[in-house]
């Protein structure tokens, strides 16, 4: 008998919490530092958060402007277009390394980080009430939070951790919050104090003091609790406690993704002159063109063909730290923009908004094909002269009426006192025949029998010269 009352009690033992609980037993002053520890990193973890995403737009609008100013270069200075190209080449590569790294974060990682945020806010929030319920006087040693040993009361400890905060102005560090869990919660049993006066009236009982409150109180998500009976109490430690809240689940399985550093868009891309420069400065500064290069040339990367006097021969440059070749053109490159309505007025190409740099492109774009357009129209009224004065020729050629009328470019004049000229290049019968100016008798003569006979060519025939 007294031996299954041992296994009974055993069991019934087993079946209790870990630890005991007294009613307005103070939080440990390490257990409530822990939580404060790391909410505090979970908001630089969130600033940190903003700086990348600051810092991938600032590369992508870098990016975007200095292809912008490379495509107006090689519109502008043909006689440069390979070095023109390849900046674009290596500003449109940069825009896409950012972009898929704005992906990267925007996907899974600004879930992460708001959910940082709403963890220190519960957190806070929480150590903020407990840190408010304690005396102002030091001597009377009344509070909600303690010292581990002796319920000593603290007085506001939680201000300088657990405080109000402009998270804007916090300074940015890559924090692996899932690490942190582990590294900053203890794996303490017993969350109260071990002893001393009892004097915090948050968790005083709540089954007596309310209506028959026979369940626990959680704080942040059961991660500690407040028993039916008062005090505080975690679920076998609060370490074990917080990795099985689903508050801290994202921090716990995607926390650690919050501390990868940004790679794509630590190198910025050069969007004034200075900085170009500094780009095209040495063999060292311009090692980063040569995938550019590549691609233009349309080799593989890595090709040990390119070579830094290969760049070198691309931008002009006759040596290091000089200023000319592409440079000296790009630098003073201007092109009229916009200032008020109906007014615009030369602007450097460094000094141009994207906006204007789009506008100018267009403008120069449509420039260079109303010139094509001119050059095509005076290389066929050459192409058509030299035709007419081709078949002009042959038509002379031709001194038989019937064979020149028959011919489906020439006419016959008769007023013409010049028997050499009477038979004429027709170019309204040409049109009408649709015989080509280019379409002529390089010999100018008639494709006719000279044996005597009047062959001459069935009228459905068009004859040409």
């Amino acid at each position: 008998m007294l031996r299954r009352l041992l296994i009974i009690s055993l069991v019934l033992l087993l079946q209790q919490p870990a630890q005991g609980t007294t009613s307005k037993r103070p939080l440990k002053l390490s257990v409530a530092k822990s939580f404060c520890t790391y909410s505090n990193k979970a908001k630089k973890a969130a600033a940190n958060l903003a700086h990348k995403l600051n810092t991938i737009h600032n590369s992508l609008k870098a990016a975007e402007k200095a292809s912008l100013q490379h495509q107006l270069g090689q519109a502008a200075l043909p006689q440069y277009k390979e070095a023109a190209a390849t900046l674009t080449i290596y500003a449109q590569a940069a825009y896409t390394e950012a972009l898929a790294e704005l992906q990267n974060w925007a996907n899974e990682q600004t879930k992460t980080a708001g959910q940082a945020m709403y963890v220190a806010g519960r957190i806070d929030g929480l150590m903020e009430v407990l840190e408010g319920h304690m005396s102002t006087t030091k001597t009377n040693n009344k509070g909600c939070i303690a010292n581990d040993g002796d319920a000593t009361g603290i007085d506001k400890f939680v201000a300088n951790t657990c405080g109000p905060q402009d998270t804007t102005t916090l300074t940015a560090e890559p924090i692996d919050l899932q690490g942190a869990l582990t590294q900053d919660i203890p794996e303490e049993t017993d969350p109260e104090t071990l002893g001393g006066a009892d004097h915090c009236l948050i968790n005083d009982n709540p089954h007596s003091k309310y209506t028959a409150v026979t369940t626990p109180i959680n704080l942040l998500d059961g991660t500690l609790k407040i028993p039916a009976s008062g005090g505080f109490q975690t679920t076998t430690n609060v370490r074990h406690a917080t990795l099985q809240s689903k508050l801290f689940k994202e921090l716990k399985d995607k926390g650690a993704q919050l501390a990868q550093p940004l790679t794509a868009t630590a190198q910025q891309i050069p969007t004034d002159y200075s900085a170009l420069k500094n780009l095209l400065k040495d063999s060292s500064s311009r090692e980063a063109l040569k995938p550019a290069v590549a691609q233009y040339q349309n080799k593989a990367a890595g090709d040990t063909s390119i070579t830094d006097d290969t760049i070198k021969a691309i931008f002009g440059l006759t040596k290091d730290n000089s200023e000319d070749g592409y440079l000296a053109a790009i630098k003073n490159l201007e092109r009229p923009v916009p200032t008020t309505a109906g007014k615009s007025a030369p602007t450097n190409l460094f000094a141009m908004t994207c906006t204007q740099l789009e506008a100018a492109l267009t403008v120069e774009i449509s420039g260079i094909y109303e010139k094509s357009v001119e050059l095509n129209k005076e290389i066929e009224t050459l192409r058509q002269n030299q035709g007419k004065q081709a078949s002009e020729q042959a038509c002379n050629n031709i001194k038989i009426e019937a064979d020149c009328n028959a011919t489906a470019a020439c006419s016959f004049n008769k007023t013409e006192t010049d028997s050499n000229k009477k038979c004429q290049y027709d170019a309204q019968k040409a049109t009408t025949n649709e015989v080509s100016v280019t379409q002529h008798q390089t010999g100018g003569t008639l494709t006719v029998n000279c044996s005597g006979h009047n062959n001459r060519p069935d009228s459905s025939e068009k004859k040409i010269l």
